[in-house]
């Protein structure tokens, strides 16, 4: 998931880059930051995903229904399926 986090982050960056920045340092218990327009950073995030979406092919859709975009989330992603196949197949619950 952090693959596919950073990669989101970066389309995020792009597209509004004080917002994003403001978002990733943001702590509840800070007074240091203005308050963050949520409304226009759930617009932005939206933006950057349909833009992602867009850019980038799907990889992979994982079984709890994740998307994919990148070679390093994809590959983890297939490898945990397959543990959890695996698992189920030997009679363990997940």
């Amino acid at each position: 998931m952090q693959a596919e986090i950073a990669l989101a982050g970066r389309y995020r960056q792009q597209l509004c880059p004080e917002l994003h920045r403001r978002a990733e340092l943001a702590n509840a218990n800070s007074q240091m930051f203005a308050p963050i327009n949520y409304a226009a950073l759930l617009e932005c995030r939206q933006a950057a995903e349909r833009q992602l979406e867009q850019e980038n092919p799907l990889l992979y859709r994982n079984r709890a229904g994740f998307t994919f975009y990148s070679a390093a989330g994809h590959a983890a992603a297939r490898l945990a399926d397959q543990q959890l196949e695996l698992l189920q197949r030997q009679g363990c619950r997940p």
